[in-house]
């Protein structure tokens, strides 16, 4: 006589055969009871998915509505003050040395 459970696919958690559901998604198969866990851990990957979404365009909208506070644009903003700095401080040595060589041939 052949057993009814034959050629059925048991469930991935427990291996029983009885009322098994098979998942679209994943192609896992489920008992009765272990559906409902499977369906509780899809919510919850998708209540975290929909959170990341949501902090994701949280944020591009912060950026758009505020440009210069982006991270590249305040590093071009640093790069460009350090290099302002950069030339006021040659500027000033010039001025330093042409102050000196005038000052040298005036004595002459």
């Amino acid at each position: 006589m052949a057993n009814a459970a034959e050629g059925k696919t048991p469930c991935s958690i427990c291996q029983k055969v009885a009322g098994i559901f098979i998942c679209r998604g994943c192609g896992k198969d489920f008992c009765y009871r272990h559906v409902a866990e499977h369906r509780q851990e899809i919510n919850k990957q998708m209540d975290e998915l929909t959170t990341n979404h949501d902090h994701f365009q949280q944020r591009i909208a912060e950026q758009e509505a505020q440009p210069n506070c982006h991270p590249l644009i305040q590093k071009i903003n640093e790069w460009e003050q350090e290099s302002i700095d950069k030339i006021h401080r040659a500027a000033g040595d010039a001025r330093k040395q042409v102050i000196t060589i005038l000052g040298i041939h005036r004595t002459q």
